[in-house]
Order: structure tokens, then C-alpha cells, then sequence
């Protein structure tokens, strides 16, 4: 099924989004990871705009960005846990397999949910099943405090997006910024507890 997209920025947008995706499911850098999931709500802002009015839609983002603010000071004030989860080229060539199998079951599972929502525009389906499986995906393949927040968190940020196109409130626009930071202060909490189980170990 094709369909038409509805700003001429909908596709960079949604390959920024499936990148991101990709790279925080093989990147080893916390670095790196952060700002890949910075650039992430970038992208996702985007997308909500098309739905939401500027005000409500740069609510996610800075809160998406305070999110990635609070994990990156936790990490960087826990040397011995900065999330540098080492695996094996093979390991990461899994990764990457499983990557596809998800990228094939997204585009085989759209026209399906297309037809279902039909108040919600194309690109937006589109770019929360990519977040949502990509999310689940990650966070299957970890148990590291930071890589299963950010798991989490992506795959939050793709219900986010479906369901900006449902509702249009202020309040559940503040409380999906609230679950985002809280999320990100739970992972702050993990890693400090982490640390000091390390340092009486």
C-alpha cells in the first residue's frame, strides 16, 4: 500500500528515526549513544508537529532532551559503569540481523495498521512501529541500567508519536513528559546503585 507523505521533511525525518534506531542497538560508546538518543526526540518533533501545535510538540522534545541530560550527568558520575557494554563482531552482527528481521516485519504489519488507524497519517505509523520494535528489540538483548532505559525510552517515544495523532490535550502532553524524565531518573537511580555495589565489592 503507498500513501502520500504529508510534509516534504517526512521522509529525511523517518530515516533519521530508523538510523538512530540502528545505532543505539549497535553502538558501544554511552557517548555516542546519548546523542544519537538526543537526535532521536529531534526527529520525533518533527513527526509530532504535523499533529500537534508548536507549543505542545516542543513540550516532548525538551523533555526528551532533559531525559538525556539527567542519564548522561548519572553516567559521567559513574566511571565504572559508563555503559561500554562490550560484545563480539559476531555479536553485533546478530544485532544487526535481528535488525532486519524487525525492519521486514515493520513494513509487512503497515498497510495493516494503516488501514486500521485511519485517523493517524502514514509517516507516524510508520515511524512508531520502527521506534517501538527497535525499542523492544534493544531492550531484549540487555541488561545493562542504560542501554534497557533507552530501549524503553524509544520505544515509549514511538507510542508517543502514534498517540499525539489521537489526542491534542496539554495535560496528557505534560504527563507523557513526566513518564519520559521519570523514566530517565529511574536509570540515574540504577546506575548509582550499581556504582556503589561495585565499590563495596
Amino acid at each position: 500500500m503507498t500513501f502520500t507523505f504529508a510534509s516534504p521533511f517526512s521522509l529525511p525525518l523517518l530515516l533519521l528515526l530508523s538510523l538512530t534506531s540502528l545505532l543505539l542497538l549497535l553502538s558501544r560508546s554511552w557517548r555516542l549513544m546519548v546523542v544519537v538518543l538526543a537526535l532521536q526526540y529531534l526527529g520525533a518533533f518533527g513527526l509530532v508537529l504535523l499533529a500537534w501545535p508548536v507549543s505542545l510538540a516542543l513540550v516532548k522534545l525538551v523533555a526528551g532532551w532533559m531525559a538525556c541530560l539527567v542519564i548522561a550527568a548519572a553516567l559521567w558520575n559513574t566511571p565504572d559503569s559508563l555503559g561500554e557494554e562490550r560484545f563480539a563482531p559476531s555479536g553485533r552482527l546478530f544485532r544487526l540481523f535481528a535488525a532486519g528481521l524487525v525492519f521486514v516485519i515493520i513494513f509487512s504489519a503497515f498497510s495493516i495498521l494503516h488501514n486500521w488507524l485511519v485517523d493517524v497519517n502514514g509517516e507516524s505509523i510508520l515511524a512508531s512501529l520502527i521506534l517501538i520494535l527497535m525499542g523492544l528489540l534493544h531492550l531484549g538483548l540487555t541488561t545493562h541500567p542504560f542501554r534497557s532505559t533507552s530501549g524503553l525510552l524509544t520505544s515509549y517515544l514511538g507510542f508517543e508519536i502514534v498517540y499525539a495523532n489521537l489526542e491534542n490535550s496539554a495535560l496528557v502532553a505534560g504527563l507523557l513528559a513526566g513518564l519520559t524524565v521519570g523514566l530517565a531518573l529511574v536509570c540515574a537511580y540504577l546506575l548509582a546503585v550499581a556504582e556503589l555495589e561495585e565499590e563495596q565489592i
